[in-house]
């Protein structure tokens, strides 16, 4: 049985700005948009676990219309965007639906927003109902749910550490209202198997690399003549079939410009990595921009390192960490970066120490940790990199550059899809937090004060008028 569920992270991809960023904390330290793309990827991979099949509706624009008639499209059941809230001052999880929809889908946003609000310690502000536009133009029973408000600090500390244990509970409800008949399908092999390069499986000696990712160990036999991949009981799955791929001979220097978008890389990512965050390729880009490193082939670099973003080694992808740097094996799981912009930008520098002699551009602070331990300008190529960026890692910068190959020949072929035409999607200020609203607010209050003292000196007076009515009354009675 198959069961279309449709996820995306509100508001657009970076950069941000010009883009629209959604919510931000004070002085944009953190960003609505960037912290549901750190959700919606985890979100969509833990759906893909449990045997759902999942489609990713982010917008690059961030159009609401544009989620909505994606979800449409795929035919999914249930539709989910991921959100963060505006004031600083408010705290909590809420999870909205629209007015109409299903008593079912209402009970479901309760129970989502109760269980995450008990998961990340937080008031549980409930489930809401609201004709926002996504919720209006979805077919199907749609949900906007709000992991907390971005500007409050006390929120963020509880939720940015839990995302990864919050997908499990939310799946955890929906799986209640939209259960599988049977149990999803055994993980493939490649999630159980080491893929060992060797010449032949008797020839121990000859094994060059042994990788839990098949991907990996198929880089490895191309840049390796005469190699090829074997499972864990000798059988051959992979040989190239037109003879070894000769590793580039060529100079391909590590500076220099981008060739490829960001939006073609992600497309290429995607169909090893169904859930890959598309802000990494766009960080990577960016940053390589800014030092004048090509960030598409330090992109395939990254690809290399990770697994196509799947980890499963020592690093794991909580760490922002794209190119295993402090990263030496044996358990050591390396640094960690606060943000994706931070780990792209520190990979980015590393690569910059390496193949460059040059001062950091102007405005950039260093944020690679190992930025001092290179000799600057030792590698200004990527087969430079061999021994150095990896060890022993003799066709370290060969594995990169045939990865960097396969996505020019994919991208040649690429065709992004057309933009969405909507007016920018901004964010609506919260009213409360407006000069205008605190000066009406002020009056108010100064009228109710003065109501309340002419109300004080009424009672006085009436207190008075009591005191004289008595005594007239008892100078009536003594007349009689």
């Amino acid at each position: 049985m198959t069961i279309r569920i449709s996820s995306n992270a509100g508001h657009s991809n970076p950069p941000w700005p010009p883009n629209d960023p959604g919510a931000c904390s004070a002085g944009n330290v953190r960003k609505e948009a960037e912290i549901a793309r750190r959700i919606n990827p985890e979100f969509i991979a833990e759906g893909n676990r449990r045997g759902y099949s999942m489609h990713d509706s982010t917008q690059s624009n961030g159009a609401t219309s544009g989620q909505a008639s994606a979800a449409n499209n795929f035919g999914a059941v249930l539709a989910v965007s991921h959100h963060l809230n505006a004031p600083s001052t408010g705290t909590g999880i809420e999870v909205f639906h629209h007015p109409n929809t299903t008593a079912k889908n209402k009970a479901l946003a309760a129970r989502l927003s109760a269980a995450l609000a008990a998961h990340y310690g937080l008031h549980n502000r409930g489930a809401k109902p609201f004709a926002w536009n996504f919720l209006v133009v979805t077919n199907m029973p749609a949900l906007i749910i709000e992991h907390g408000f971005v500007g409050n600090d006390g929120d963020m500390a509880k939720v940015l550490p839990k995302i990864d244990s919050a997908v499990k509970i939310m799946w955890d409800e929906i799986a209640k209202d939209y259960p599988l008949s049977s149990q999803p399908p055994a993980p493939p092999p490649v999630d159980e198997q080491i893929y060992r390069v060797r010449k032949s499986w008797t020839d121990v000696a000859s094994q060059i690399g042994a990788y839990k990712v098949l991907e990996n160990a198929i880089v490895m036999a191309d840049a390796n003549p005469g190699y090829k991949v074997f499972d864990e009981q000798g059988k051959v799955v992979y040989e190239p079939s037109a003879g070894p791929v000769q590793p580039p001979t060529g100079a391909e220097p590590i500076m220099g410009k981008a060739a490829i978008s960001a939006e073609a890389m992600t497309a290429f990512t995607r169909r090893n990595n169904v859930g890959f965050n598309p802000e990494i390729a766009a960080q990577f880009i960016r940053q390589g921009e800014i030092y004048g490193v090509r960030g598409d082939v330090a992109f395939c670099q990254a690809i290399h390192e990770t697994g196509w973003f799947k980890y499963g080694g020592d690093v794991n992808a909580n760490q922002n960490n794209f190119g295993g740097i402090g990263a030496t094996g044996n358990g050591n799981q390396g640094n960690v970066f606060p943000t994706i912009e931070i780990g792209a930008k520190a990979h980015i520098q590393h690569l910059f120490a390496y193949a460059s002699k040059d001062p950091l551009p102007a405005g950039e602070a260093i944020v690679d940790p190992r930025f001092g331990f290179v000799t600057r300008g030792v590698a200004p190529n990527w087969v430079d990199l061999n021994g150095r960026w990896a060890v022993p890692g003799t066709t370290y910068g060969q594995a990169i550059l045939k990865i960097y190959g396969d996505l020019i020949a994919y991208a040649a072929t690429f065709k992004p899809d057309p933009p969405v035409v909507e007016p920018p999607v901004h964010v609506c200020p919260d009213p409360r937090e407006s000069e205008e609203y605190i000066k009406l607010f002020a009056e108010y209050q100064k009228s109710l004060n003065e109501t309340e003292d002419i109300t004080s000196e009424y009672l006085t007076l009436a207190d008075k008028y009591d005191e004289v009515y008595a005594e007239l009354n008892k100078i009536l009675a003594g007349m009689k």
